[in-house]
């Protein structure tokens, strides 16, 4: 569980910054007029809402669900990160 809850940590981070980042890209192309394309807005969905669930299921002690839901917001970071160029 330890091990675990250093996982969802670390990944928070990572989600954390690449929230920072694309709220300044959002802010940017606002400006312009433009938005952000659909597929990382709803990574980022994905990737809040597995991150919470994970958190949530650590928090009770259910390993395996965190595990999995921890995964799936890996996945989505990745695609966010890939996309900012990380």
């Amino acid at each position: 569980m330890r091990e675990l809850g250093e996982e969802v940590e670390q990944l928070d981070l990572r989600a954390q910054t690449a929230s920072a980042s694309l709220k300044s890209l959002k802010d940017q192309m606002a400006s312009q007029g433009l938005g952000l394309r659909s597929d990382v807005l709803a990574a980022e969905t994905r990737m809040n809402h597995f991150l919470g669930l994970a958190e949530k299921e650590l928090a009770k002690g259910d390993a395996v669900s965190a595990e999995h839901d921890l995964k799936m917001a890996g996945y989505a970071v990745d695609f966010i990160e890939k996309f900012l160029g990380r």
